[in-house]
């Protein structure tokens, strides 16, 4: 039996499988069917785990017959070593969910590989120019979206083996897919296109944008699109051509989210969560008042992720914290101390069983978070 230690006896430590890598993570994706996550590292590689625990949090949960008190128990056994995948490429890894289960990663030369969850690969496609630098993948249609060499955008149909080309104007920076799948956003320097999916690909509309987006993320119903930069968001209402834009922020907004039923929509770049009511906000006039969610720190937020189903949001921080947080509420759950690094990745898995994160000086690690604890 291992000797747990300090760290271990602490709630991140209890309920976390954790591994230091030696590379920063920049981005951390669950495969569709639940079985695996991955992370993408700084150096190119992927570090690959699978969901299945043999120490569950769940199955080490006690209950004091003398307090009536729950507790969580060490584990008995040390972790098995994260699994490595290297694509050679010297830039950071590009990873996507595929359409139904396991990831599409970039290679260096150009490839783009499916990779299932116990490591396995095979060729999607090696007609692109290396480095790859963004993918996203359309659950509903299955169609694939990337960014190659030079900035160029390229999509591939489900089943295709060759990218068609978008012509873009510029170098394209991020790209994402609208949830139905029919609609491509390509943010560039000073716009964002958007492409109509259905049948042939065809521009449908070009918004100016007055910085360079960090973040995208559109909104459940597909109707707004929202972009974070270095200084606030900018957003793009589909139905009426309106924009908005919410200035000010004291960080840069590298991660924006919308909660599970599409109501609120959520971000970082601050020293609190700010969570932006959707009924309020307006094409033009001043910025609504936030939902005041958790508590404000010293630290600035670098990552946020909604629950999928619960009004719950995730935080992380510049020094390594990470709390739990009800939209619309003051109170919190801190999980994790500050330290090991910037959390500058953040995801649920889709059944809101799991968070996964990652760090900037490489910390790799899936929090299970029992069901007693989210009610």
């Amino acid at each position: 039996m291992s000797t747990a230690t300090v760290e271990d006896l602490t709630l991140f430590g209890l309920l976390s499988r954790s591994w230091e890598l030696d590379a920063g993570v920049v981005d951390v994706v669950f495969d569709r069917s639940g079985d695996a996550v991955a992370f993408a590292l700084a150096d190119g590689s992927v570090a690959l785990a699978a969901l299945a625990d043999a120490e569950p949090a769940t199955a080490r949960i006690r209950m004091s017959v003398e307090h009536g008190q729950a507790s969580i128990q060490p584990r008995a056994k040390a972790l098995p070593p994260i699994a490595r995948l290297h694509a050679g490429q010297q830039a950071p890894a590009a990873i996507a969910a595929h359409r139904d289960s396991g990831f599409v990663l970039a290679e260096a030369s150009g490839a783009l590989v499916r990779v299932d969850a116990d490591g396995t690969r095979g060729i999607l496609s090696s007609d692109l120019d290396g480095p790859i630098t963004d993918i996203d993948v359309a659950p509903e249609t299955g169609r694939l979206a990337c960014i190659a060499t030079g900035g160029k955008v390229a999509v591939m149909a489900a089943g295709d083996d060759r990218p068609a080309p978008l012509p873009q104007d510029g170098l394209a920076r991020r790209l994402g897919f609208s949830p139905c799948g029919t609609r491509l956003a390509v943010a560039r320097d000073g716009a964002v296109t958007i492409w109509s999916m259905e049948d042939a690909p065809r521009r449908v509309a070009d918004l100016p944008a007055a910085e360079r987006a960090h973040a995208m993320a559109w909104s459940p119903d597909g109707t707004l699109l929202a972009c974070g930069h270095g200084s606030g968001i900018e957003a793009w209402r589909m139905d009426n051509g309106g924009t908005v834009s919410l200035p000010d922020y004291p960080s840069p907004v590298r991660s924006i989210v919308w909660s599970a039923d599409g109501t609120a929509m959520v971000t970082s770049g601050a020293f609190r969560i700010i969570a932006w009511p959707r009924d309020r906000l307006a094409t033009n006039g001043a910025p609504p008042a936030t939902l005041d969610t958790g508590r404000p720190s010293l630290a600035a937020i670098d990552a946020v992720a909604a629950h999928p189903a619960k009004p719950l949001v995730a935080a992380g921080y510049e020094n390594g914290m990470l709390a739990i947080a009800e939209l619309g509420k003051p109170d919190e759950l801190p999980i994790k101390t500050e330290g090991q690094g910037a959390i500058s990745t953040l995801t649920w898995s889709g059944d809101g069983r799991f968070l996964a994160l990652g760090t900037d000086r490489g910390l790799a690690a899936i929090v299970e978070l029992p069901p007693q604890m989210l009610k």
